[in-house]
């Protein structure tokens, strides 16, 4: 796309449109004024017969609100408009437009502009201002043909991840916040000490501004937190089962997690919060609730019950901060045949990269994971169905014993005191609530209900019946 800007600006047009109805576009509600292509990488040469010209483009959208611009990745692949597709672009979904004898599409869908990526990553190739890298570890061999095939993932919230040849995973960052994206220095960071429970990070794309994509091995056999919890929880609420099968797992997360948080403090360090960092935790904990309220009105009836735990968590000065996960929850945790592994260290992607990679108690992961499994459980009995509300009860058993074995895991690990995190515990996991319900609204309409009755119970708890869960 290079050299032809009246094709730049008709793409720019038609991502106007294209892009609001992609499950990763983080801006829905807001109406886009104007889409600009502002950067290219080349991925291809010059294409030859039917093939392929792929590009990385950076896509700046500007909005209707005069609110600020946000920066999106978008692989970009044309061909001649009289070359048959691959099979793997369907139309509606990855075609953005035709225009000028050519088509333009999601080049992700392409398997030759995927083959691109991985040859420029295993050469360590450099294009424009953009560095395709590998890591050290496991390496790839150099590939001079494309793999036979790749696809991609379809449960991602934010970022596109594509499986290439079976043997390799591309994830490739959707919106751009400018700074070194903390997915690719945390794995980095915990490869260098061959941590056993993260995916070894292979190769990335990368400049000094923007971080496009990581390459991981793919791990074929693993299945993901989030589907084997409610996979377990189902059949507990049959009654099969007097203890939830899951209560093992959650106890090897927390061990997991644990022994992650580990690697991380040796890797990159530690600190003790001063006391001005605790208070401003807590006044950016009220400043998101302040957010929250004006999309969420029904958060208001909560305000005195979450400021007064927010305040309480000024209480735990000199906690000792250091990098964490930032977004842990069960649906960034695969289960091996051997192990679980913690996935996606980007952090929560509507927060500035500057945030995202500031040191921060690790009770900030252990709500999140507390908040999850919550989650699920409340999730279920949420659903349509005569039987939901009649599950509540069980679930909320099933949500207490997998709670209290997650910390019972972490614990037996770190040797972290609960007694003494509690307030700083129960503070992030109603922060944590408060997100949701913000998300829901934004993205489920109508499941805002969901986290809005977690802080109805949390805030309703002692400290000491945190543990074993906001569920009944």
């Amino acid at each position: 796309m290079t050299g032809h800007p009246e094709l730049r600006r008709r793409t720019g047009t038609a991502l106007a449109d294209w892009l609001p109805r992609q499950r990763w576009f983080s801006d829905k509600g807001r109406r886009i004024r104007a889409v600009h292509i502002v950067h290219e990488v080349p991925l291809t040469d010059v294409p030859v017969g039917d093939g392929p010209h792929a590009v990385l483009a950076l896509a700046r959208v500007s909005f209707r609100d005069n609110g600020p611009d946000t920066d999106y990745h978008v692989p970009l692949s044309t061909r001649p408009g009289t070359a048959p597709l691959p099979r793997t672009v369907p139309d509606r979904s990855a075609v953005i437009h035709r225009s000028d004898g050519l088509t333009v599409y999601d080049a992700l869908r392409d398997p030759d502009a995927v083959g691109a990526i991985l040859r420029l990553i295993s050469t360590g190739a450099h294009r424009a201002d953009t560095r395709f890298r590998t890591y050290p570890g496991p390496h790839l061999e150099p590939l001079d043909t494309r793999p036979t095939m790749s696809r991609p993932l379809g449960a991602e919230q934010s970022n596109t991840s594509v499986v290439v040849g079976e043997r390799y995973l591309l994830k490739c960052f959707r919106r751009i916040t400018h700074g070194r994206n903390p997915d690719a220095e945390l794995h980095a960071a915990l490869g260098r000490f061959a941590s056993r429970h993260v995916p070894p990070l292979l190769g990335g794309i990368e400049s000094d501004s923007v971080t496009y994509a990581v390459l991981h091995r793919f791990e074929p056999d693993a299945t993901d937190g989030w589907t084997l919890a409610r996979t377990d929880l189902r059949t507990y609420l049959t009654g099969d089962q007097t203890v939830p099968g899951f209560v093992r797992e959650a106890e090897r997360i927390g061990r997991a997690t644990a022994r992650v948080h580990q690697d991380l403090a040796e890797a990159l360090g530690t600190a003790l919060t001063p006391p001005s960092g605790a208070h401003s935790r807590a006044r950016e904990m009220l400043a998101r609730l302040d957010a929250a309220e004006r999309l969420v009105p029904a958060l208001r009836v909560h305000r005195a019950a979450l400021e007064a735990a927010f305040t309480a968590a000024t209480a735990t000065v000199g906690t000792t901060i250091q990098r964490v996960h930032g977004d842990l929850h069960l649906g960034q945790l695969l289960r091996t045949p051997s192990r679980w592994l913690l996935i996606d260290f980007e952090g929560e992607p509507t927060v500035p990269i500057s945030e995202r990679r500031a040191p921060q108690p690790v009770s900030r992961d252990l709500a999140g994971m507390l908040r999850s499994l919550d989650y699920a459980a409340d999730h279920v009995t949420s659903a349509p169905g005569p039987d939901a509300a009649a599950h509540g009860p069980r679930a909320g058993q099933w949500a207490a014993a997998c709670r209290r074995a997650f910390l019972s895991g972490y614990t037996a690990v770190s040797g972290t005191d609960l007694e003494a995190v509690l307030p700083l515990l129960r503070a992030y996991e109603l922060d944590k609530a408060v997100y949701e319900a913000v998300y829901d609204a934004q993205n489920r309409p109508g499941w805002e209900r969901v986290p809005l009755r977690a802080i109805d119970r949390l805030t309703s708890l002692g400290p000491a019946d945190q543990v074993g869960g906001a569920m009944p």
